[in-house]
């Protein structure tokens, strides 16, 4: 893989990469958490250059075809994954990639020593990230097919998020398996339907010991994230392609399902600019001062 190449950093603070990482990655990197009330959040996409985060067919909806699987992308997410303390992603994402696991050796096996050597300096806990499902009505599974492949790996622990009721969901989809997740439920009394976020974030600190916690999808848990302003950056990888959407079957933008006013509008400041030939690859911070 080519190194990235640096076109702005604003990053600043103490680069917390191994020297062979600071090459790929054409530069330093490092974290500083911004709130003790709840982890480090990093939201991390890819779009299209009109801003579409999936194509919307079955088989073919993950990021890595907007992307065209490019090396660089899939190098800052395994780094991503590497501070990681917990990854998660709404469950439509998980039934979309069955055989998908959040870590950064299974996304860059060409990278694996090195993430490892990055884990170790961080003094990460686990192994691998925590595995974190997030669904209000409490439906993980496609119960049509076999248990998706982070139950069943070794050295991988998951987590399912969900509510009062979503939580007797998930015992009986999971019933007949003998892979039993952990399952945490975040609700308010005003809201039993809904996963609630800030409550989430919360308990992910005080209760799994998450200190870094990377989002990765879909548009709608990305959405729920963004609106209660529980996140500090966005990684965004900008893709050389167009790709189109249906008024009728719109396909996803990196965030969804809320609505805010000029008045109310989140403002980031631009971190820092990466590029590999056609590609651009951009770090957001919230701007917490407007």
């Amino acid at each position: 893989m080519n190194n990235l190449e640096t076109l702005l950093d604003r990053g600043g603070g103490e680069n917390q990469l191994t020297e062979e990482l600071t090459k790929l990655y054409g530069g330093p990197l490092g974290f500083e958490r911004r709130s003790e009330a709840r982890p480090f959040v990093v939201v991390n996409f890819v779009t299209t250059i009109e801003g579409l985060t999936s194509y919307g067919i079955p088989g073919k909806a993950g990021g890595g075809w907007i992307s065209g699987f490019n090396k660089q992308d899939v190098f800052i997410m395994g780094l991503l994954r590497s501070f990681a303390d917990g990854v998660a992603v709404g469950a439509n994402t998980l039934r979309s990639e069955p055989e998908h696991l959040w870590t950064s050796e299974f996304i860059d096996k060409d990278h694996e020593t090195e993430f490892v050597k990055l884990r170790q300096s961080l003094s990460k806990s686990r192994k691998t990230p925590l595995q974190i499902f997030v669904t209000s009505s409490g439906n993980v599974l496609d119960t049509t097919k076999n248990l998706p492949k982070a139950f069943l790996a070794p050295d991988v622990e998951t987590l399912i998020v969900t509510t009062g009721e979503g939580k007797n969901v998930v015992k009986k989809e999971f019933q007949k398996f003998s892979a039993v997740p952990g399952v945490l439920v975040a609700y308010k009394v005003e809201k039993p339907n809904e996963v609630n976020i800030p409550m989430m974030m919360d308990r992910l600190e005080r209760d799994y010991g998450i200190e870094f916690l990377l989002v990765e999808g879909g548009s709608g848990f990305n959405g729920s994230v963004t609106h209660a302003e529980q996140y500090d950056e966005y990684f965004q990888t900008i893709s050389p392609r167009i790709i189109g959407t249906d008024k009728n079957k719109p396909r996803q933008i990196s965030v969804s399902g809320f609505e805010r006013s000029p008045e109310d509008t989140l403002p980031h400041d631009l971190i820092s600019v990466k590029n590999h030939e056609n590609y651009l690859y951009l770090r957001w911070k919230l701007n917490l001062k407007g």
